[in-house]
Order: C-alpha cells, then structure tokens, then sequence
C-alpha cells in the first residue's frame, strides 16, 4: 500500500450494513507502517462509516494514562504528546471498532 486510496475495497466491504465491528490486528509489533495504516482507517472509518467506539489492547501504563484523558482528569493532557495518539473528531485514535 501507498496511499490512502489503497484502502477504497476495504471501506467498500466494511459500508455493509451487517458490519459492526472492525478488528485490527497488528503482526509487526511496533512498526511505524501499521500505526500509520490503523490511524487513517480508524479516521476514516470514525469520519465517514458511523463508527464510534475503539477498544485498545496494550500495555497496563499506556492504557491507563489513555482512559485517564479520555476522562478528562487533571495532568492528562500530557499523553496526546506522549503517546502521539491523534484526536479524531472528538475521538481518540487508540482496535476494535464499533459501530
């Protein structure tokens, strides 16, 4: 894959009604490829298919200091820069996805 239009048959299969949930697995353990891929699906698939939920699988720290800005508690601001996790229209690209 090149470019994000690479993408179109699988947002093509996903636009199915009877599709609730996207999993995202990752083989690569780390690579900056699959956190590039997952965010623009995640972006587009929050953006433009009515998805509204990510569940994260990761490590006890990371997930913590996550939920803790999703929440909105004090000093957690920090882990946007930290984590460079994107904001995607009021959600957070941290997946499963729901619709």
């Amino acid at each position: 894959m090149r470019t994000s239009t690479d993408l179109r048959p699988l947002f093509e299969d996903i636009k199915s009604d009877d599709v609730d949930y996207v999993l995202l697995g990752e083989a690569s353990h780390g690579t900056s490829d699959f956190y590039r891929w997952r965010t623009e699906i995640t972006t587009h698939l929050i953006s433009n298919d009515g998805f509204s939920f990510i569940a994260v699988e990761g490590d006890w720290p990371d997930c913590y200091n996550v939920n803790r800005y999703v929440k909105g508690l004090p000093e957690s601001k920090k882990v946007l820069t930290m984590y460079s996790i994107p904001l995607i229209g009021g959600q957070h690209g941290c997946g499963q996805i729901k619709r």
